[in-house]
């Protein structure tokens, strides 16, 4: 078994920087050690949602001014995945960082309009990344199904942005700037017939996963879904906490969800139907922030069972997993990288 890099969070665009950490052996085998171990507990504690839902009212004057303490559900962990490239010019999986490892002649086998260049080179295998080649892995395609892939060989790939004022350099200068920068990445290169892969998994990984399909919020699913979380506790407490922020509170604009943008999904993993809704009130710099988040498990007769109730958000919806089976799902973001700028300059603080 080995063990792969899985990273936390979808790469914005724009400005970017590896995580360099090295994790070549046992490829993910500890994936389920990661999942929370509360989640059935949080099922039963919550139950279902008590009827219809209550008018939550659009103005502060609903919400009480003194609500009592809401102790916010830990959002569940999400599957361990590992993210998938074409860096290397061929699908790969992101196993490590390198540059120490690297062997043989530099390649540059790419470069764009915004002056990022892809470096390639060899590998020197150890012995555990040997025995990776010719091991199949599972991947999963953006609809959640699951498909094979064989690890053919090992590479080294550099991305990152020179600074064009340094002029032109050897593709083994900018080798060594991209080692400098942390820009080198082990790719555990595939030969997959999937269609549309998105993450790597376990081997012979077996979870059921799908995608959550975002709901427009002027249908009658989003307007109810929105209407319940609303109608939570939660969202009169976060009323109370906006009423008091003497700074933020605008008498104007006296609900706090005036601000939040709001995301409803839904699903079907496992036979069972679910809906999602989100609200989130951005803040920085200070200013006033509120965050709520629910899921909902549909019952054969069609009501709503409440089975997630927190102030976190996930990471993303790219993905959904009930790896437990507890009825309670995960939500997984799919794992990114940022490009590296050999020169990063300094623009001021936001505030």
């Amino acid at each position: 078994m080995w063990e792969a890099k899985a990273f936390a969070g979808i790469g914005l665009a724009t400005k970017l920087q590896y995580r360099s950490a090295t994790m070549r052996n046992r490829f993910l085998a500890a994936t389920l050690l990661l999942l929370a171990s509360a989640a059935c507990d949080d099922v039963d504690a919550l139950g279902p949602d008590a009827g219809a839902p209550a008018d939550a009212g659009t103005d502060g004057d609903a919400a009480p001014a003194t609500p009592a303490a809401v102790v916010a559900q830990e959002l569940p962990d999400a599957p361990s995945l590992t993210e998938l490239t074409w860096a290397s010019g061929q699908l790969g999986m992101v196993i490590g960082s390198g540059g120490d490892s690297a062997q043989g002649r530099v390649e540059q086998i790419g470069s764009d309009a915004d002056g990022a260049v892809t470096l390639r080179r060899g590998h020197r295998v150890d012995r555990d990344e040997a025995a990776m080649i010719g091991q199949v892995v599972t991947l999963f395609e953006h609809s959640g199904a699951r498909c094979a892939a064989t690890v053919t060989r090992l590479v080294e790939v550099a991305e990152f942005v020179p600074d064009p004022e340094l002029g032109r350099r050897s593709k083994a200068a900018l080798w060594r700037v991209a080692e400098e920068r942390g820009a080198v990445t082990v790719v555990a290169e595939l030969s997959s017939a999937c269609a549309e892969p998105l993450v790597a998994g376990e081997p012979g990984d077996d979870r059921a996963a799908t995608a959550p399909v975002v709901v427009e919020l002027g249908r009658p699913v989003a307007v109810d879904a929105i209407a319940r979380l609303r109608a939570l506790p939660r969202f009169a407490a976060a009323q109370a906490e906006y009423r008091a922020a003497e700074y933020d509170y605008d008498p104007a604009r006296p609900d706090w969800s005036e601000d939040a943008e709001p995301q409803v999904t839904e699903f079907t993993l496992a036979g069972r139907a679910y809906v999602t809704a989100a609200l989130e009130r951005p803040g920085s710099c200070g200013d006033f922030y509120a965050s709520m988040f629910a899921v909902w498990q549909r019952q054969p007769g069609g009501d709503l069972r409440r089975v997630v109730d927190t102030d976190a958000q996930p990471a993303g919806y790219d993905l959904v997993f009930d790896v437990d089976h507890d009825g309670v799902p995960e939500f997984a973001a799919t794992p990114g990288r940022e490009v590296v700028y050999e020169t990063v300059e300094y623009d001021g603080c936001g505030c």
